[in-house]
C-alpha cells in the first residue's frame, strides 16, 4: 500500500511529504538525507515493522539500510540509532535494534493486538518521522477456509515446471480477499531433503498459483504456511 512519511531534518520538518509505495523487499522505502557524513547518500526502511500487515501475535521486523553516495554500505554505530514504537493505545512498546552487518540493522518490536502503531526513527539528530505519521498498521486475519487443486500436488515430469493453486475461501466457496504475503510454500525433496525454487503468486482474489521444476525424479514434500505457521503437509 502507500503510506505517508513526512520526515524532519534536524528537528525542522520537511514541508513536502513523501509518498512511498512498500514492496515486499528489505529495501522499500529509500529517502535521500545529507544526514551522519553520508553526503548523498540514503537511508533504506522495510520490512513489516514499518509496512505493517497481518496480526500474527509474533515479533515483527524493521529493516534499516544505510548507502553512501557510492551505493554502498556505510559505516553507522549502533548508538546513532534509536527506533520507538508506541501501541494503538499510547504505550511504548520494548523494540531490540541490532547491527547485523555494516550499515545493515534490524529492530524487532511485539505487536500485542491488531491496530496502527506509531514507529519513529531517529539518526543522532535526525528524525525519519513526525509525531504519529508513520504508521503500521496490523490487521486480524480473515475468516477462511482452504482448497487445492492443480496438477501439481499429483507429481508430472521433470522436463517442464509443475503448477498448483491454493483457494482461500468463505462457507459459501466464494473468494476471500487476502495479502500476497500471507501464504508461503516451501518444496523439499524427500531423499536429498534439498529445496526447490519456488514461485508463488496472487493470480486474483483469494487465488494463488504455486509453480516448481523439480530438478530430479523423486517424492517432493510441499509445506504450507500461513505467515510462517505451517497449515498443511502432504
Amino acid at each position: 500500500g502507500l503510506y505517508l512519511i513526512k520526515p524532519s531534518v534536524f528537528g525542522i520538518p520537511i514541508t513536502a511529504p513523501i509518498m512511498v509505495k512498500l514492496t515486499e523487499n528489505e529495501d522499500v522505502l529509500t529517502l535521500s538525507l545529507p544526514v551522519l557524513g553520508l553526503g548523498n547518500g540514503s537511508i533504506q526502511l522495510g520490512g513489516p515493522g514499518i509496512g505493517g500487515g497481518y496480526f500474527s501475535g509474533r515479533p515483527v521486523a524493521l529493516y534499516i539500510h544505510f548507502k553512501d553516495e557510492h551505493d554502498e554500505f556505510a559505516e553507522v554505530k549502533p548508538s546513532d540509532v534509536e527506533v520507538t514504537v508506541v501501541s494503538p493505545d499510547g504505550k511504548p512498546l520494548s523494540v531490540v535494534t541490532a547491527l547485523k552487518e555494516k550499515g545493515k540493522f534490524v529492530s524487532e518490536y511485539n505487536p500485542p493486538k491488531a491496530g496502527d502503531y506509531a514507529v519513529d526513527i531517529k539518526v543522532t539528530s535526525v528524525s525519519l518521522s513526525s509525531g504519529k505519521t508513520c504508521n503500521a498498521s496490523f490487521v486480524p486475519l480473515p475468516q477462511f477456509k482452504l482448497s487445492f487443486d492443480g496438477d501439481g500436488l499429483k507429481g508430472g515430469n521433470i522436463s517442464k515446471p509443475l503448477v498448483f493453486r491454493v483457494l482461500f475461501i468463505d462457507d459459501d466457496s466464494k473468494p476471500v480477499k487476502v495479502a500476497p504475503t500471507l501464504l508461503g510454500v516451501s518444496i523439499v525433496s524427500d531423499k536429498t531433503k534439498d529445496s526447490v525454487p519456488v514461485l508463488v503468486e496472487l493470480k486474483d482474489e483469494g487465488v494463488f498459483e504455486v509453480t516448481y521444476r523439480p530438478a530430479t525424479p523423486g517424492v517432493y514434500l510441499i509445506s504450507l504456511n500461513l505467515l510462517g505457521t505451517p497449515i498443511n503437509k502432504q
